[in-house]
């Protein structure tokens, strides 16, 4: 089974920062993106290569290969996409080889 990690440190302190209840949806939709990591929907444009799933007002944008999957952003539709575009244009893409959190 792949190994799933947050691909920015901001994604680890936001987890963080949520209810049990909300992390409890969270770890579960992450589960359910381990189990199948083609469950979610193809992005398009400058989020091309990323995945997203949503799960009630929430959206998880990862990408994945063999071994592992990067989750690098997770907030409430309303905010994610900007966010990791944002992102993207300040530092480039997060590749998923880089293995660990990189530092936002």
């Amino acid at each position: 089974m792949r190994e799933v990690f947050f691909g920015r440190r901001k994604v680890e302190k936001e987890f963080s920062k949520l209810d049990s209840y909300t992390q409890k949806r969270v770890a579960k939709a992450i589960e359910e993106i381990r189990e199948n990591p083609q469950v979610g929907i193809l992005l398009t444009g400058d989020l091309a290569g990323y995945f997203k799933y949503k799960f009630g007002k929430f959206r998880a944008v990862y990408s994945y290969d063999e071994e592992k999957i990067m989750i690098v952003a997770l907030d409430t539709r309303d905010d994610v996409y900007d966010e990791i575009k944002r992102y993207i244009r300040e530092v480039g893409k997060i590749q998923v080889s880089a293995k660990k959190a990189v530092d936002d």
